[in-house]
């Protein structure tokens, strides 16, 4: 199996910067309903990255995705409920709220970027060692929550 690029939370930096730099204008945007979307976007997703990290941190599992293999317990209630992933849904929702504020179609290209290697390089290993640890309980989990939404 292949190694991550980079820690996520590195990569989520990197997109936004990179989404910064693309989607450079010499006059900001005027458009209350890019503003209002993008904003209301990037709520939500800071909303499931708080909700998803909170609820690992209530039961004293790991947060790191560096070592998905130091979880103590499978958190399948609240928003884990819903993604397998909250945290990784709620940084594609900030960087699409960047996106949308700035207005520019190049700026979804980072955010294209950062799903695909969540989802191809980052999600794979994780739900490996999660399953290694916790078996038919991860694999049932699994089949009946869908990775993203």
């Amino acid at each position: 199996m292949q190694k991550p690029i980079a820690p996520p939370p590195v990569l989520l930096v990197t997109a936004a910067a990179v989404q910064l730099l693309l989607g450079k204008k010499k006059k900001p945007s005027r458009s209350i309903l890019r503003r209002v979307l993008g904003g209301s976007a990037a709520l939500a997703g800071a909303g499931l990255f708080v909700a998803g990290g909170a609820q690992l941190l209530a039961r004293s599992t790991t947060v790191d995705p560096r070592v998905p293999g130091e979880s103590t317990e499978l958190v399948t209630d609240g928003v884990y409920g819903y993604t397998r992933n909250p945290i990784y849904v709620g940084d594609l929702l900030l960087l699409l709220g960047l996106a949308i504020g700035q207005g520019k179609l190049i700026s979804y290209l980072p955010v294209v970027a950062f799903a695909a290697l969540i989802d191809r390089r980052q999600i794979p290993l994780e739900e490996a060692a999660l399953a290694e640890t916790f078996g038919d309980d991860f694999n049932d989990y699994a089949e009946q929550v869908p990775r993203w939404l």
